[in-house]
């Protein structure tokens, strides 16, 4: 049929209703309605599947639309279509990255800080939109709430600056030595050995601490992504692997390693992770405590949670420290810390093997009457046989 024959046909024959019948003409403006709102019912629900909050607001300051995200981020429960926006979202901010949309052509990028009870940071983006000549524009509102991301960064920056600070140090001190050893200057054999004495121990610090944060790296991997390689064992022989671990190292200072274990627990675990973490420990207790003291490791199963608890004689812990002492690089005392020869990451290496196996790390301490270190394990993780 060609175009011309189109046009030659009565007007009635390009339509599929009769234009003289009224139900015809409604059943079809019925069916488009009907269309347009199942249309309208799938963009709300994709919309609603998006994790960024979307918010349409009038000219008038009211809101057309709203997402599920952003309701829940606001807490909205009743209905705001048609109300003020100012009335739902009481930030001032907002409100001025709405008007400044409202008033430009050009997309508005803003991050911001809002209450909600809590602080939370927001990365906006908004832009006028009209959908036909003569209708009022509308403002499209884009919201991503960034706060984690935000934390994150700022914490890698910190981890960063405090990694070259603590490299910094051994450095330096290597650096200091060779160039004495390397201008001549030493008298004497004793002379020459102190100075190697101290390029042997800040290399071996150096070593530990790059150790420590590539493992620290590794660990926090695995519990991200939750990629525990774990099976069922003997927790008792665990421990007894740990204090084999120190021997030498409790021997140099004539301390004595008890143990109390009760051998019937076993648990679904990495065995090498959580002897490295119980080693550490136990390392720390026989560093901070006096020469021909004790040592008490305990294994035990109560109030439905399974406690592997070292106990030492050491100096004891303020209260205002023992919750930042698992920090990464928190120390106490920084001198008496680089004494023993510590990096600052073993607890926090500790904490973050035990979150990983579904636990916590905690510490009890008395200035002046030593401490109790834990690890606190779930009963659901462990079996007793």
């Amino acid at each position: 049929m060609s175009d011309r024959d189109v046009l030659e046909k009565p007007k009635e024959q390009l339509f599929c209703f009769d234009p003289k019948s009224p139900s015809s003409i409604e059943n079809q403006c019925m069916s488009r309605i009907r269309e347009l709102e199942n249309e309208k019912i799938k963009l709300e629900r994709v919309l609603d599947t998006v994790n960024e909050g979307m918010i349409t607001i009038g000219a008038d300051e009211k809101i057309l639309s709203i997402n599920a995200y952003a309701k829940s981020f606001f807490s909205i429960e009743a209905n705001p279509l048609g109300i003020l926006f100012t009335e739902f979202v009481k930030s001032k901010q907002l409100y001025e990255i709405y008007k400044e949309a409202l008033q430009t052509k050009k997309e508005v990028d803003h991050t911001i800080d809002v209450t909600n009870p809590s602080k939370k940071t927001l990365r906006v983006k908004s832009f006028r939109v009209k959908t036909s000549k003569e209708s009022s524009p509308v403002v499209l509102m884009v919201f991503e709430d960034i706060t984690n991301s935000q934390k994150l960064e700022k914490f890698r920056s910190n981890f960063v600056a405090n990694v070259s600070h603590e490299l910094r140090t051994p450095l330096t001190s290597i650096q200091g030595a060779i160039e004495t050893i390397d201008a001549g200057d030493l008298k004497d054999e004793e002379t020459l050995n102190k100075f190697l004495a101290i390029i042997n121990r800040q290399s071996k610090r150096l070593v530990d601490l790059i150790e420590n944060v590539l493992s620290l790296a590794k660990i926090e991997e695995l519990e991200e992504y939750q990629e525990l390689d774990a099976k069922e064992e003997s927790l008792s022989k665990c421990i007894e692997n740990s204090i084999k671990n120190v021997a030498v190292l409790a021997e140099k200072k004539q301390i004595k390693i008890e143990s109390q274990l009760d051998k019937a627990l076993s648990a679904n675990m990495d065995a090498e992770l959580l002897e490295r973490a119980i080693t550490s420990y136990i390392e720390n207790a026989i560093k901070y405590s006096p020469i021909e003291s004790m040592v008490t490791v305990k294994l035990s199963n109560r109030e439905k949670e399974i406690y592997i608890s070292v106990i030492d004689n050491g100096p004891g812990i303020e209260k205002k420290h023992q919750n930042r002492i698992f920090e990464r690089f928190y120390r106490i005392d920084k001198g008496r810390s680089r004494e023993v020869g510590g990096t600052g990451l073993g607890l926090a290496i500790v904490k973050h093997i035990a979150q990983l196996h579904g636990g916590k790390a905690q510490v009890l301490s008395e200035p002046g009457k030593g401490s109790e270190f834990m690890i606190v394990l779930p009963t659901n993780n462990l079996n007793s046989g």
